[in-house]
């Protein structure tokens, strides 16, 4: 499923006016309006000034016209750049907001809107996978939503709780993959917001599933869960693994066994002489195969 972004984009590509950079465009169809505006005005200058040149006297005032036009044009066009660099600045700024204005601007609005209503004005991208996830989930009405991640718990309780309102009873199981105090994000602007969502839908889950031992304890001390969310790890451990006891049963080959003759393939590993033709290995590549493979992209 696509996610459109829609709402993540108009934020970085429509810029509020600043201070800082008061004569940024605020639109980038704006920007680009005026450039074509710019082209338009070109071509018709230079038509104007062959016009002119193929008459054998031209008037002085038609002259002096053309000049003082190409000037404003000369002048309009610096303009616009200079506009056209504070719009490529500001978009560029709220890419990676981490200056200290920034920081104030998130701590106010975290102040004012709360938990609630923080994280949608913070990370209004989390907007865009409601659009795209919730009406999908409002039609199948699953009995059981598995969350994995962060960003899709917000829409898997809310989905759970339509579907509560229309009679449907739904599970919802948050697979937390890592803990979020201990992410890093690009700028506190964007920890805030997830970790306003997080405090908002954490508690709502009917099950909660972690990789390790210390992140179960912190998600059910942070969320004051009302059980302690299950480990089910996702990496091998580490450690080596324990020797067998001497007293546990060896596994033995079943051509090794008592009374059983040896199979007819039985390499000099086992004592025996191979016979026939060496059995080829999948995967394994030949000269002819590896010739004739195509290059791989």
């Amino acid at each position: 499923m696509t996610v459109g972004g829609t709402l993540a984009r108009n934020r970085l590509r429509r810029p509020r006016p600043g201070l800082r950079r008061p004569l940024a465009y605020r639109s980038e169809d704006a920007w680009r309006y005026r450039l074509a505006r710019l082209a338009a005005r070109r071509a018709l200058l230079r038509t104007r000034a062959a016009e002119l040149s193929m008459r054998h006297r031209p008037a002085p005032f038609a002259l002096i016209a053309l000049a003082v036009a190409r000037l404003a044009h000369v002048v309009g066009r610096l303009w616009t750049r200079m506009r056209a660099a504070q719009y490529r600045s500001a978009t560029a700024r709220r890419a990676s907001p981490d200056s200290f204005a920034d920081d104030v601007a998130t701590a106010v609005v975290r102040a004012v809107s709360g938990k609630h209503r923080a994280w949608q004005r913070l990370a209004p991208g989390l907007l865009d996978l409601e659009t795209a996830y919730g009406p999908v989930l409002d039609a199948l009405r699953p009995q059981l939503i598995h969350a994995h991640g962060q960003r899709m718990l917000g829409v898997a309780v809310r989905a759970a709780l339509r579907a509560e309102a229309a009679g449907h009873r739904t599970v919802v199981v948050w697979d937390a993959a890592e803990h979020l105090p201990g992410t890093r994000f690009p700028s506190r602007r964007t920890a805030t917001a997830y970790d306003a969502h997080e405090r908002v839908y954490a508690p709502r889950a009917d099950a909660v599933v972690t990789v390790s031992e210390a992140c179960a304890d912190l998600l059910a001390r942070r969320h004051r869960l009302p059980e302690r969310p299950a480990v089910v790890v996702d990496a091998p451990s580490l450690s080596p693994p324990s020797p067998p006891s001497p007293q546990s049963p060896q596994p033995v080959h079943p051509a090794a066994a008592p009374g059983r003759p040896a199979p007819r393939g039985a390499g000099p590993a086992r004592g025996g002489r191979a016979r026939g033709r060496p059995r080829r290995r999948y995967g394994a590549a030949s000269p002819r195969s590896t010739a004739s493979a195509p290059p791989s992209t």
